[in-house]
């Protein structure tokens, strides 16, 4: 998912970012918030299944599905996961070409 997003963002339209580099960063940025919208609640049923003190609590992926109710509590920890992705993107795909 991330070299594909990564691609289609990096694709948009060249007249408003004339800049390479600066091109490269707002599509990485872009790319750190989509993985994060799909990936959240993936980590937090796998962060809350690994959890000692929800282990007689929440047995499988589905017991968790009637644990997890809201939305706020499947997207919860999004920010933190945002910041992470998304300065790890930046990071990743600026220095991709120059190091090679």
């Amino acid at each position: 998912m991330l070299f594909i997003t990564m691609n289609v963002y990096q694709g948009l339209p060249t007249n408003v970012i004339a800049d390479n580099t600066s091109r490269t960063v707002v599509a990485a940025t872009l790319t750190g918030i989509s993985e994060a919208l799909v990936a959240t609640p993936f980590e937090r049923g796998q962060s809350l299944l690994q959890t000692p003190a929800f282990h007689g609590k929440i047995k499988n992926t589905l017991d968790l599905r009637h644990h997890l109710r809201s939305i706020q509590q499947w997207y919860r920890g999004f920010s933190a996961i945002l910041i992470r992705n998304c300065s790890t993107n930046c990071l990743f795909f600026v220095c991709r070409n120059p190091l090679r």
